[in-house]
Parts: C-alpha cells; sequence; structure tokens
C-alpha cells in the first residue's frame, strides 16, 4: 500500500464528471490496484475507483500526471508536488470485521448469570413493563431489592437517562419498593460514566461474556 500527500487536482471521468480544485490531499493505492482520495475530514473518500485499475504516469517538467482507469472510469491526478510518500507491507489476506456479540445476545447471557453484575444478584424477568416502556432486565439483589437494568453495546449518555425514567417511574409506583438503576455494557464511555455518578446510576463494564 502506497500513502502519498501531495500538493494535486483530481479529475474523475465514468459514472459522470467530476473535478477537485489543486489542494494539498491524502492519496491512497492498494496492492490490487484500487485508489482513493481523502481530504482531512470525514471518513469517506473524496473519489475512488475499485481495485483493477491500471496506472499509467506521464510527467511535464515538475508536474505528474496519474491516470487510474478501467474500461468504464478513470481517475486523473495531476501532481503538482509531493509531500510525503510511503510505502507499507500489510496483511496478504485480511480476516475481515469481526462481528461482536448483539445487545440480545449479552441480555439472554446475563439473565442466566446475573451474578455477573453483583454478589447474590437473582434474575427475575427480561423485558419488565414499566409506566414507561419495558426495561431490558430486572434482577434482585442478595437482601431482596429490586434492580432494573438496560443493557447496551455502546453505553451512551442517553442510556443513563433512559435508566433513570424507568427508576423514577417505578418508585413513582411503588410497586417495587425502592428501585435502583444500572446501564451494563462491554463499552461504557467516560461522560456516561460521570453523568450516571450524577443521576445515582451505577454502570458496569462487562469486557468479555
Amino acid at each position: 500500500m502506497r500513502i502519498i500527500v501531495a500538493d494535486c487536482e483530481v479529475v474523475y471521468e465514468g459514472r459522470g464528471l467530476t473535478t477537485l480544485a489543486r489542494a494539498r490531499r491524502a492519496i491512497i493505492i492498494k496492492s490490487d490496484g484500487a485508489i482513493s482520495v481523502h481530504s482531512s475530514y470525514g471518513n469517506k473518500p473524496l473519489n475512488y475507483m475499485p481495485s483493477g485499475a491500471i496506472l499509467t504516469v506521464r510527467k511535464q517538467g515538475r508536474k505528474q500526471t496519474w491516470v487510474f482507469a478501467n474500461k468504464k472510469e478513470s481517475i486523473t491526478i495531476s501532481i503538482f508536488k509531493i509531500i510525503d510518500e510511503h510505502e507499507y507491507e500489510l496483511e496478504k489476506y485480511e480476516v475481515g470485521l469481526v462481528r461482536l456479540r448483539t445487545e440480545d445476545e449479552l441480555q439472554a447471557w446475563l439473565a442466566k448469570h446475573p451474578e455477573a453484575i453483583g454478589y447474590g444478584y437473582k434474575f427475575i424477568a427480561r423485558e419488565f413493563r414499566t409506566p414507561v416502556g419495558p426495561v431490558d432486565l430486572l434482577v434482585q439483589d442478595s437482601e431482596g431489592n429490586y434492580i432494573v437494568i438496560e443493557v447496551k453495546r455502546k453505553a451512551m449518555i442517553d442510556s443513563v437517562y433512559q435508566v433513570k425514567r424507568y427508576v423514577d417511574s417505578l418508585n413513582l409506583s411503588g410497586e417495587l419498593g425502592e428501585v435502583r438503576g444500572i446501564v451494563v455494557s462491554p463499552d461504557v464511555r467516560p461522560n456516561t460514566l460521570k453523568l450516571a455518578g450524577q443521576q445515582n446510576i451505577q454502570c458496569v463494564e462487562l469486557v468479555t461474556f
């Protein structure tokens, strides 16, 4: 893989005709011929071509023109100055993305292993109905107190407010006595943890299950 930072102009022809005026950009050329052009912002390339493109290089003084083309499209990059360039050897065979367990799977696992949240915890129900909606899990601690648990793949600040609504609603009705709330997630964000402390909601980060 080659990564080039260059002062360049870009013209694309194929699905349409687009141009990028002269500016400093990053150009990534992969081993299979795929190419993408990037700015400093966003996760998407400004332009790209899939694998199989053939590169032709023309030089005119200090200016270079790189043409990446296949039968259907082409990207022409006019390079006025290469600012930085590196080449890297990556893994030949990429294993690809590994799918992590879902929230539903984590809920099911916690229903069977509530002690992972706290010693002596006992599972009561999944999708327990409250006046403001169903809560993921209802458990009891070793003293018989009820706890509502919301399970998140990634615990953002909204999850704290969600549990707080469940807790406040159940405490107002009084049907379960004094209820506490917990957010359980493999990924608890720092802002979430801070807000949870302010709202008297516990966060449990369950990294493996």
